[in-house]
């Protein structure tokens, strides 16, 4: 993990980037939901609510804005196109405003979240990095600079390394 802005360790996984982990979490939601309603016994509907809250827990504490968006609109597309599962959530919907209420009040700290959303520095460190992108694809557009080599090339012709600027926990500003 890293601590990423002030308060926010966030989790790499074994894949080396929190927005991989909350793809691959993300995905997840719909098959659930859908298992969810398409279960036959009352333990196997259980055990996949259980998994679906855990995989929403995950994605929260990616702390990946996509992550948090694709879910949102994975239950979304689920409610509008699945009567079934439109069944399912729409009576669980008073619980989950009641729960996401709770939990914003006494389990996570609301200040956190409102950074994490407020946030800039993550847009200026992408917009950073696609300046020395183009820059290094204006000198060499057709052969490039072979595969993983961006970090390298960018430390190298323009002192940037974002490898060790994220591993310390700070990010470069514009």
């Amino acid at each position: 993990s890293l601590i990423y802005e002030n308060h926010i360790r966030r989790v790499l996984s074994v894949f080396g980037s929190q927005a991989i982990m909350s793809t691959a979490l993300a995905v997840m939601v719909p098959w659930l939901l859908y298992g969810i309603h398409s279960a036959s016994s009352t333990r196997r509907k259980i055990v996949l609510s259980t998994a679906l809250l855990v995989t929403l827990g995950g994605v929260f504490f990616t702390y990946v804005r996509a992550g948090w968006l694709g879910v949102a609109l994975a239950i979304v597309v689920m409610v509008a196109l699945s009567p079934a599962t439109r069944r399912v959530l729409l009576p669980l919907l008073p619980f989950a405003v009641v729960s996401g209420i709770v939990a914003a009040a006494f389990v996570i700290a609301p200040g956190v979240i409102e950074q994490r959303l407020t946030s800039d520095q993550p847009v200026s460190y992408r917009l950073q990095a696609w300046q020395i992108a183009w820059e290094i694809f204006r000198q060499s557009p057709i052969l490039g600079i072979g595969y993983d080599n961006f970090g390298r090339a960018a430390a190298e012709q323009f002192g940037w390394n974002p490898h060790t600027a994220i591993m310390v926990g700070t990010l470069p500003s514009a």
